[in-house]
């Protein structure tokens, strides 16, 4: 038996659900990386945390 983070699954993830992650860690990613204040507040406090 394995414990898994709440919404973590066995199953290795889908292409469309690598896409989509890759996509947010990039956009986290440039987000971090811009020194733009108001940009990194509007990505990390979006309802997709």
């Amino acid at each position: 038996m394995s414990i898994l983070p709440m919404g973590c699954s066995v199953e290795p993830a889908g292409e469309v659900d690598v896409v989509q992650i890759e996509a947010v860690l990039q956009e986290y990613y440039e987000a971090f990386n811009c020194y733009d204040l108001d940009r990194l507040e509007a990505v990390f406090t979006e309802e997709t945390w």
